[in-house]
């Protein structure tokens, strides 16, 4: 069945993501309070995607916003997701500390938002987030999200901090190995790949503890890391925890999810999906075992909103994760709308480019 011909509505993205970054946002939001460095990252990127973020702000809005992430980096290590739970400084104890975490994701996503700001990360203090990093490790090599009373570590084993937790590390000690400061203890790199290889199931795709079937998330979370590993300096006998370079049976099981992706079988299309499959995919530089235009224009007819920005699914409202997958989506796919995309860190690949070139 043809899915017609539709076309990417700029002015009505800008306009939505415009009001996700002016006004308050809907009720809906309040559930994700404590998320506010991931919605900020999802809406300052979304807006230097569409070409926007230095004509429609302010220096002084973009230098509060740089300042706001600020705030929510710890003494400790990390960064937390939002400041409504302060406790301030002068209080702060160890007893406390678990009350207000830094936690992994916000902490690569509050380093991503601070490059496409134009920051060079010189207040980070890298030293003291590698070590808080490396304290989130378990025995068995995956990551947690936060630390405990104890220092114990919380969060589900979930591939994708693992994958953040590699990222945050490229970021942090890829900077400091080209500077003068001093390196932090390393996290095991062989216990991590040994806990990826560990998720691999039958079918040759990565798999979360505890989920029956192969998952989307957790092969793009897989290759992602793999390819965010080869920009590192790390030992000759660390071995890629699976062979994705020939990745014929990942490439197929992606490839036959379009012209919407599922992210495992027996599931709807859901436009998250077409990322997490097709950013693993451009990853592997095999963008062409799909149907680029069909899931175009099942993303512009389907998903994509009269309001702007793109719904999880047909007949759905947009909400900020999906609206910025669907845009990245396109971006991948080589949308003449809109700019190339680093698939490894979800910026636009022109504002990475910069930020190795300048720093």
């Amino acid at each position: 069945m043809s899915l017609g011909h539709h076309s990417f509505e700029y002015e009505r993205h800008v306009k939505y993501w415009l009001r996700c970054a002016k006004t308050h946002l809907p009720g809906g939001y309040v559930s994700t309070d404590s998320n506010r460095m991931m919605l900020g990252f999802f809406i300052v990127s979304a807006l230097d995607l569409l070409g926007v973020l230095q004509r429609e702000s302010l220096a002084q809005e973009r230098a509060i916003f740089v300042e706001w992430i600020y705030r929510c980096q710890l003494p400790t290590g990390g960064f937390k997701g939002f400041t409504g739970a302060d406790l301030g400084l002068e209080v702060r104890r160890p007893e406390t500390e678990p009350w207000d975490p830094a936690n992994v994701p916000a902490t690569l996503f509050a380093l991503l938002t601070l490059i496409i700001l134009g920051d060079d990360l010189a207040k980070v203090e890298k030293s003291g987030c590698l070590l808080w990093l490396r304290k989130l490790q378990r025995q068995d090599g995956s990551f947690g999200e936060v630390l405990g009373i104890g220092d114990s570590i919380q969060g589900g084993h979930d591939l994708r901090f693992c994958y953040c937790a590699a990222g945050v590390r490229l970021l942090l000690r890829s900077r400091m190995l080209e500077g003068n400061d001093r390196i932090a203890d390393d996290i095991d790199i062989g216990r991590l790949l040994m806990y990826i290889r560990a998720c691999q199931v039958d079918e040759n795709l990565p798999l979360d503890k505890g989920l029956p079937k192969s998952h989307g998330i957790s092969l793009e979370t897989c290759v992602r890391w793999i390819t965010a590993r080869q920009t590192l300096d790390l030992d000759d006998d660390d071995e890629d925890p699976i062979d994705l370079t020939d990745g014929k049976a990942k490439q197929q099981w992606q490839g036959s999810r379009y012209a919407g992706f599922n992210g495992r079988q027996n599931k709807v299309a859901d436009t998250c999906y077409a990322f997490w499959n097709l950013g693993a995919l451009a990853m592997l530089n095999r963008r062409d075992v799909i149907d680029k235009e069909g899931l175009r224009q099942y993303l512009l007819g389907k998903t994509q909103h009269i309001i702007g920005g793109f719904a999880k699914a047909p007949g759905e409202v947009p909400d900020i994760l999906h609206a910025y997958l669907g845009l990245a989506t396109l971006s991948i796919i080589g949308d003449p709308n809109l700019p190339a995309l680093n698939p490894t860190f979800c910026i636009s690949q022109a504002t990475w480019t910069k930020f190795e070139n300048t720093y």
